[in-house]
């Protein structure tokens, strides 16, 4: 901790499906198939399945790794959730995979699902982005706004104002702060 508190990073851990990307098994959407990498969609062949990524989401971690040491989650197996990693970061600039991070649900800070594709939406009946023939902005969509919330508990929690000792704050309080504000 301490060697990150010098680097100015806290630690993020990133949600993998519907924050960063939009992954189907390959057959349910074959449409897509003819579009190519320029569109944000990739076919991960070995894995099977069709992956959108969200739209911003290499300029946000670009950005957001210059202030936090970034992790990724995902319930999914190992085999996609390394495939995505490769996917989302192909020189390994961003993620660490060696540790794995458990639960906490008051560091949590919630973005809205991405849905491109048609498919099982728990129990959603809206439609699709591809479906509206649409996708999110990448510089005013949520991850842009999701970063920019990122950028304020940053700022706050290194502000030298509130104390020179950076191994006695919690990040938790700083960003409940900064978060509940912005909503009142």
């Amino acid at each position: 901790m301490e060697m990150l508190f010098l680097l100015r990073k806290l630690i993020l851990v990133l949600d993998l499906d519907h924050t960063l990307l939009h992954s189907i098994v390959r057959t349910e959407e074959e449409n897509l198939a003819s579009q190519t990498e320029t569109d944000g969609l990739y076919a991960a062949e070995s894995i099977g399945v069709l992956t959108k990524l969200r739209p911003g989401v290499r300029a946000f971690l670009k950005e957001a790794s210059n202030m936090f040491e970034l992790y990724i989650f995902t319930k999914a197996c190992r085999p996609y959730a390394l495939e995505m990693a490769k996917l989302l970061d192909p020189k390994d600039a961003y993620f660490d995979p060696k540790r794995v991070w458990g639960r906490f649900k008051e560091n949590l800070v919630p973005i809205e699902k991405y849905w491109f594709f048609a498919s099982q939406r728990d129990g959603d009946t809206g439609k699709s982005l591809a479906e509206l023939n649409t996708d999110e902005s990448d510089t005013e969509g949520p991850l842009a706004a999701v970063l920019q919330d990122l950028k304020r508990v940053h700022s706050r929690f290194f502000d030298p104002r509130i104390s020179d000792r950076l191994v006695d704050r919690d990040v938790k309080p700083v960003k409940k702060m900064v978060l509940d504000r912005e909503t009142e």
